[in-house]
């Protein structure tokens, strides 16, 4: 995020001296010794305001100066720099972050070159940003230039507004496959960052049958209560277009189609104004493998849970080797092909992270079994550390958890002297309901029934390393 932005009399003293790096203001650079000539520059504009998204040119006049010199010299070239003003953390002054500008001898600057400078410090949002245009002027005492002298530098405020198609904050879809109002209507998942660093909207659906129409609604829409509004609905350019990937277009937008029933992922991208459509298909299982085991075992799996995508399960992650707590997923036990990693998702939350410089994912919690929700359909991946592990039932009263050691050789959670009776008992996690497993000792599940046994000495294996379910052995 990017620090407060201040414009007042501090923030123009630090513009006064520009970046310390910018270039020596006091003294002419020579190629002979020559008496110290005085040149100055003014502006003739007093600040600067650009919406980019109204800009049709190419460039934009930001430099008009007049030029007090002696006979003789010459303009060579103008020297510029755009210039931000960052708020310090509490009790520092606030600095300068600057960025090198381009200017011709006509005064004006790329408007593509100014896009990407503000959008580099502000990001992408199409908001009103405030800078600096800091400028001096090169001047030659001929034209082969065998003395250059440097003008006072000039500030000049700018306003800009970067150009970028107005995002939503969330997008619909409608169709054949939902329904053609908003009572039917499934809205596309999206990260948690700003919609213009992240402007990519995903979402899962199945069609019911063939040659089913699509169309998107955008937030806008249902905020103004316009459900329908042209500009505004988005589309295909052709109605009944069959495309799996193209552009999107929010006037007189006609309905796409596709033509065979099935479970599709869609991916809009509306800084790009783009779709694509995949079909897909789930296999049963996602399999772990990482530095637990050497980066050569995918036995540890998690299983299909919906046919949205979801996945869920256990994985113990441990770094024994030192090469740090990280991992991926295989589609295929065993195959690099296709796999699952951090690039895969658009958003991990919970005890697992980014690992800067790959596509790892990593176990931000240290070495511990972890409750993982991956999602392949809406591309998300959350975990929860299991930091206990417990048996309640009606011989403790419903009250209190045995707790379980992990047993890393065997891959199990363990207990003995439990106590537990056939009167009913589960395991949870983290002495918290919102964790728990059932069923029966053979398949056990989130929120299943209680079991039924006596039990004294119980083992739990969770990861499904070798079976398909999450069991329990009891004595």
């Amino acid at each position: 995020m990017f620090k407060k932005l201040i414009f007042c009399s501090a923030a123009l003293a630090l513009f006064a001296s520009c970046n310390e790096d910018f270039d020596d203001w006091a003294s002419p650079q020579t190629n002979e010794q020559e008496e110290m000539q005085t040149v100055s520059a003014s502006s003739n504009i007093d600040n600067l305001t650009f919406d980019l998204n109204s800009v049709e040119d190419d460039s934009l006049q930001v430099v008009d100066l007049t030029i007090d010199a002696p006979d003789g010299y010459l303009l060579s070239q103008y020297v510029a720099q755009i210039l931000f003003s960052v708020e310090g953390e509490e009790g520092e002054e606030p600095s300068l972050s600057s960025y090198d500008i381009a200017v011709s001898n006509s005064g004006k600057v790329a408007k593509a070159d100014l896009q990407n400078i503000i959008t580099s410090f502000y990001g992408k949002r199409p908001d009103a940003r405030n800078a600096e245009l800091c400028v001096f002027a090169k001047l030659f005492t001929s034209a082969v230039g065998s003395t250059v002298v440097n003008t006072n530098k000039v500030n000049v405020p700018m306003t800009v507004t970067p150009e970028a198609t107005p995002i939503a904050s969330a997008y619909y879809l409608v169709g054949d496959m939902l329904a053609w109002n908003a009572d039917g209507m499934q809205q596309f998942s999206h990260s948690d960052k700003d919609v213009y660093d992240d402007p990519v909207f995903t979402i899962v659906f199945t069609t019911t049958a063939d040659n089913q129409y699509w169309k998107i609604i955008p937030q806008t829409n249902i905020d103004n209560d316009d459900f329908w509004a042209n500009p505004g609905v988005i589309g295909t350019a052709v109605d009944g277009d069959t495309s799996f990937e193209g552009n999107l277009i929010n006037v007189d937008a006609q309905a796409a189609k596709i033509e065979t029933a099935g479970k599709y992922r869609m991916t809009i991208n509306m800084l790009d104004f783009t779709y694509k459509i995949e079909a897909i298909n789930f296999d049963d299982f996602v399999y772990f493998i990482g530095a637990t085991d050497g980066w050569t075992n995918s036995e540890q799996r998690l299983a299909l849970q919906n046919n949205e995508g979801l996945y869920t399960g256990y994985v113990y992650c441990a770094d024994p080797n030192g090469w740090g707590n990280q991992f991926k997923f295989q589609r295929v036990a065993g195959s690099w092909d296709n796999e699952i990693n951090s690039a895969t998702f658009s958003s991990i939350t919970g005890d697992f992270g980014l690992v800067e410089g790959n596509t790892n994912i990593e176990a931000k919690a240290g070495e511990a079994v972890y409750y993982v929700e991956l999602n392949l359909g809406e591309l998300t991946l959350n975990a929860v550390k299991v930091e206990t592990m417990g048996i309640i039932g009606d011989f403790n009263g419903w009250g209190g958890d045995v707790a379980m050691s992990w047993n890393a050789k065997d891959y199990c959670f363990e207990a003995t002297g439990v106590g537990a009776t056939a009167a009913g008992w589960k395991f949870r996690l983290n002495s918290d309901w919102a964790l728990n497993l059932g069923g029966e000792a053979g398949n056990l599940y989130q929120d299943g029934s209680n079991l039924w046994i006596d039990a004294n000495t119980v083992k739990l294996y969770p990861t499904r390393k070798d079976n398909d379910n999450i069991y329990c052995v009891v004595e």
